[in-house]
């Protein structure tokens, strides 16, 4: 386990389709992801809809209370289905 307080790379998330790519730095030695596949269209404050798959957030974890639904160990890529 990483020491908290020295940045690491977390995560990579990349689009192969639109060659974007996003580098997460952490302290912390887990990254929960949450992909937006249960976004159903409801607007925002300023009115905007977003459906499934419209947004992704990255939450570091220091610990775990509950194991994830899927967990990746270091440099195994993950593809989410579309």
């Amino acid at each position: 386990m990483r020491a908290l307080g020295r940045p690491h790379r977390g995560a990579t998330i990349a689009s192969p389709r639109s060659g974007r790519a996003l580098d997460i730095l952490t302290t912390t030695p887990g990254l929960r992801l949450y992909m937006g596949q249960r976004l159903d269209g409801a607007p925002d404050k300023n009115g905007t809809a977003y459906g499934p798959h419209a947004g992704i957030t990255a939450i570091a974890q220091a610990r775990c209370v509950r194991l994830p639904e899927r967990a990746l160990s270091r440099r195994q890529p993950f593809a989410a289905q579309e």
